[in-house]
Protein backbone atom coordinates (compact mmCIF):
# COMPACT_ATOMS: atom_id res chain seq x y z
CA UNK A 1 0.00 0.00 0.00
CA UNK A 2 1.22 3.48 -0.84
CA UNK A 3 0.01 6.94 0.01
CA UNK A 4 -1.32 9.73 -2.16
CA UNK A 5 -0.79 13.12 -0.59
CA UNK A 6 -3.80 15.41 -0.90
CA UNK A 7 -3.03 19.07 -0.05
CA UNK A 8 -6.67 19.68 0.79
CA UNK A 9 -5.98 22.91 2.63
CA UNK A 10 -3.24 25.45 2.10
CA UNK A 11 -2.64 29.17 2.52
CA UNK A 12 0.78 28.95 0.89
CA UNK A 13 1.28 30.19 -2.66
CA UNK A 14 4.57 29.12 -4.28
CA UNK A 15 6.64 31.82 -5.97
CA UNK A 16 7.47 31.76 -9.69
CA UNK A 17 11.00 30.61 -8.83
CA UNK A 18 9.68 27.73 -6.73
CA UNK A 19 7.29 26.65 -9.50
CA UNK A 20 10.10 26.74 -12.06
CA UNK A 21 12.40 24.76 -9.75
CA UNK A 22 9.73 22.09 -9.17
CA UNK A 23 9.13 21.83 -12.92
CA UNK A 24 12.88 21.50 -13.47
CA UNK A 25 12.98 18.60 -11.00
CA UNK A 26 10.17 16.80 -12.85
CA UNK A 27 12.40 16.58 -15.93
CA UNK A 28 15.21 15.15 -13.78
CA UNK A 29 13.01 12.60 -11.96
CA UNK A 30 13.14 9.88 -14.71
CA UNK A 31 16.93 9.91 -14.37
CA UNK A 32 16.82 9.71 -10.57
CA UNK A 33 18.48 13.12 -10.22
CA UNK A 34 15.68 15.16 -8.62
CA UNK A 35 16.75 14.39 -5.04
CA UNK A 36 20.41 14.89 -5.88
CA UNK A 37 19.76 18.40 -7.18
CA UNK A 38 17.84 19.20 -3.98
CA UNK A 39 20.73 17.95 -1.85
CA UNK A 40 23.26 19.85 -3.94
CA UNK A 41 21.58 23.22 -3.53
CA UNK A 42 21.01 22.70 0.19
CA UNK A 43 24.65 21.74 0.71
CA UNK A 44 25.86 24.63 -1.44
CA UNK A 45 23.78 27.13 0.56
CA UNK A 46 24.97 25.65 3.85
CA UNK A 47 28.64 25.77 2.84
CA UNK A 48 28.42 29.47 1.97
CA UNK A 49 26.83 30.25 5.33
CA UNK A 50 29.13 27.94 7.27
CA UNK A 51 32.46 29.31 6.06
CA UNK A 52 32.43 32.70 7.83
CA UNK A 53 31.02 31.29 11.07
CA UNK A 54 32.38 27.79 11.60
CA UNK A 55 35.94 28.79 12.43
CA UNK A 56 35.08 32.01 14.25
CA UNK A 57 32.62 30.98 16.95
CA UNK A 58 34.66 32.30 19.86
CA UNK A 59 35.01 35.78 18.38
CA UNK A 60 31.37 36.04 17.27
CA UNK A 61 28.85 37.94 19.36
CA UNK A 62 25.57 36.38 20.51
CA UNK A 63 23.49 38.17 17.89
CA UNK A 64 25.67 36.78 15.09
CA UNK A 65 25.52 33.27 16.52
CA UNK A 66 21.72 33.44 16.78
CA UNK A 67 21.46 34.72 13.21
CA UNK A 68 23.63 31.85 11.99
CA UNK A 69 21.62 29.28 13.93
CA UNK A 70 18.37 30.72 12.56
CA UNK A 71 19.68 30.53 8.99
CA UNK A 72 20.32 26.78 9.39
CA UNK A 73 17.07 25.87 11.12
CA UNK A 74 14.49 25.57 8.35
CA UNK A 75 12.19 22.73 9.45
CA UNK A 76 11.07 21.32 12.81
CA UNK A 77 8.83 18.33 13.56
CA UNK A 78 7.02 18.19 16.91
CA UNK A 79 5.00 15.13 17.94
CA UNK A 80 2.42 16.66 20.30
CA UNK A 81 1.21 13.22 21.43
CA UNK A 82 2.08 9.62 20.64
CA UNK A 83 -1.14 7.94 19.51
CA UNK A 84 -2.08 6.83 16.00
CA UNK A 85 -5.17 4.78 15.16
CA UNK A 86 -3.48 2.98 12.25
CA UNK A 87 -0.69 0.42 11.98
CA UNK A 88 0.88 0.99 8.56
CA UNK A 89 3.61 -1.50 7.67
CA UNK A 90 6.10 1.22 6.72
CA UNK A 91 5.73 3.06 10.04
CA UNK A 92 7.48 2.19 13.36
CA UNK A 93 4.03 2.28 15.00
CA UNK A 94 3.18 -1.16 13.60
CA UNK A 95 5.50 -2.68 16.21
CA UNK A 96 6.13 -1.75 19.81
CA UNK A 97 3.77 -0.45 22.46
CA UNK A 98 2.75 3.05 21.40
CA UNK A 99 -0.84 2.39 20.33
CA UNK A 100 -2.43 1.36 23.62
CA UNK A 101 -2.02 4.79 25.20
CA UNK A 102 -1.63 8.39 24.15
CA UNK A 103 1.31 10.02 25.85
CA UNK A 104 1.11 13.79 25.48
CA UNK A 105 4.22 15.94 25.27
CA UNK A 106 4.69 17.83 28.51
CA UNK A 107 3.26 21.36 28.02
CA UNK A 108 6.32 22.91 29.67
CA UNK A 109 8.60 21.21 27.17
CA UNK A 110 6.41 22.24 24.24
CA UNK A 111 6.24 25.87 25.37
CA UNK A 112 9.99 25.96 25.97
CA UNK A 113 10.63 24.88 22.37
CA UNK A 114 8.20 27.45 20.98
CA UNK A 115 9.41 30.25 23.27
CA UNK A 116 13.05 29.69 22.28
CA UNK A 117 12.08 29.77 18.61
CA UNK A 118 10.19 33.00 19.26
CA UNK A 119 13.33 34.62 20.69
CA UNK A 120 15.06 34.21 17.33
CA UNK A 121 11.92 35.21 15.38
CA UNK A 122 11.75 31.80 13.69
CA UNK A 123 10.02 31.91 10.30
CA UNK A 124 10.70 28.41 8.97
CA UNK A 125 8.49 25.33 8.88
CA UNK A 126 6.92 23.61 11.89
CA UNK A 127 5.30 20.23 11.21
CA UNK A 128 3.16 19.20 14.17
CA UNK A 129 3.37 15.47 13.52
CA UNK A 130 5.84 12.61 13.43
CA UNK A 131 4.64 9.02 13.82
CA UNK A 132 1.33 10.00 15.41
CA UNK A 133 -2.07 11.06 14.09
CA UNK A 134 -2.29 14.74 15.09
CA UNK A 135 -6.10 14.94 15.02
CA UNK A 136 -6.61 11.90 17.29
CA UNK A 137 -6.19 14.16 20.33
CA UNK A 138 -7.65 17.66 20.75
CA UNK A 139 -4.40 18.83 22.35
CA UNK A 140 -3.36 19.71 18.77
CA UNK A 141 -5.65 22.75 18.82
CA UNK A 142 -4.19 24.13 22.04
CA UNK A 143 -0.62 23.58 20.83
CA UNK A 144 -1.33 25.09 17.42
CA UNK A 145 -2.88 28.19 19.00
CA UNK A 146 0.14 28.69 21.25
CA UNK A 147 2.65 28.18 18.46
CA UNK A 148 0.83 30.63 16.18
CA UNK A 149 0.59 33.29 18.91
CA UNK A 150 4.36 33.13 19.46
CA UNK A 151 5.50 32.50 15.87
CA UNK A 152 3.40 34.63 13.50
CA UNK A 153 5.86 34.21 10.61
CA UNK A 154 6.28 30.42 10.84
CA UNK A 155 4.81 28.02 8.30
CA UNK A 156 2.79 25.65 10.52
CA UNK A 157 1.07 22.50 9.28
CA UNK A 158 0.89 18.74 9.60
CA UNK A 159 0.14 15.47 7.80
CA UNK A 160 -2.93 13.43 8.74
CA UNK A 161 -4.60 10.18 7.74
CA UNK A 162 -7.90 12.07 7.64
CA UNK A 163 -9.84 9.65 9.86
CA UNK A 164 -10.66 12.28 12.48
CA UNK A 165 -11.02 15.24 10.14
CA UNK A 166 -14.39 17.00 9.94
CA UNK A 167 -15.56 20.27 8.42
CA UNK A 168 -15.81 21.78 11.91
CA UNK A 169 -12.25 20.78 12.80
CA UNK A 170 -10.95 22.16 9.50
CA UNK A 171 -12.61 25.52 10.23
CA UNK A 172 -11.18 25.53 13.75
CA UNK A 173 -7.67 24.82 12.43
CA UNK A 174 -8.05 27.66 9.95
CA UNK A 175 -9.14 30.07 12.67
CA UNK A 176 -6.13 29.11 14.78
CA UNK A 177 -3.68 29.90 12.00
CA UNK A 178 -2.84 26.59 10.35
CA UNK A 179 -1.00 27.13 7.05
CA UNK A 180 -1.56 23.73 5.47
CA UNK A 181 -2.97 20.26 6.03
CA UNK A 182 -1.79 17.27 3.97
CA UNK A 183 -3.97 14.14 4.02
CA UNK A 184 -2.58 10.73 3.02
CA UNK A 185 -5.03 8.43 1.25
CA UNK A 186 -3.89 4.85 0.62
CA UNK A 187 -4.34 2.81 -2.55
CA UNK A 188 -3.02 -0.56 -3.72
CA UNK A 189 -0.07 -0.10 -6.07
CA UNK A 190 0.28 -3.84 -6.63
CA UNK A 191 -2.66 -3.70 -9.06
CA UNK A 192 -2.65 -2.61 -12.70
CA UNK A 193 -2.52 1.12 -13.49
CA UNK A 194 -6.19 1.45 -14.49
CA UNK A 195 -7.26 -0.06 -11.16
CA UNK A 196 -4.90 2.22 -9.26
CA UNK A 197 -6.31 5.37 -10.86
CA UNK A 198 -9.92 4.33 -10.33
CA UNK A 199 -9.28 3.41 -6.71
CA UNK A 200 -7.40 6.67 -6.10
CA UNK A 201 -10.26 8.64 -7.67
CA UNK A 202 -12.96 6.81 -5.70
CA UNK A 203 -11.08 7.12 -2.40
CA UNK A 204 -10.45 10.82 -3.01
CA UNK A 205 -14.07 11.59 -3.91
CA UNK A 206 -15.40 9.63 -0.94
CA UNK A 207 -13.07 11.46 1.44
CA UNK A 208 -13.88 14.93 0.11
CA UNK A 209 -17.60 14.19 0.29
CA UNK A 210 -17.20 13.01 3.88
CA UNK A 211 -15.76 16.30 5.05
CA UNK A 212 -17.94 18.42 2.77
CA UNK A 213 -15.22 19.97 0.63
CA UNK A 214 -16.08 20.96 -2.96
CA UNK A 215 -14.02 19.68 -5.89
CA UNK A 216 -14.07 19.90 -9.66
CA UNK A 217 -11.49 17.41 -10.82
CA UNK A 218 -9.06 14.96 -9.30
CA UNK A 219 -5.94 14.22 -11.31
CA UNK A 220 -3.34 11.54 -10.65
CA UNK A 221 0.02 10.89 -12.24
Amino acid sequence: MSALKFPIYSKIKPSFGQKFYQLFKIFLKPFGLNRRIDSYFKLEKFSHLLHPMHFNQESSDEATKKAFFKSQLVEIEIETHGYCNRTCGFCPNHVGNRLDKSEIMDPTTFKKIIDELAVMDYCGSIKMHRYNEPLSNDVIFERLAYARSKLPKANIGFHSNGDFLTTEKLKKLDEMGLNYLMVSLYVNYNKEEAFQKKQAHDVGVKFLNKIGLPFEKLGFS
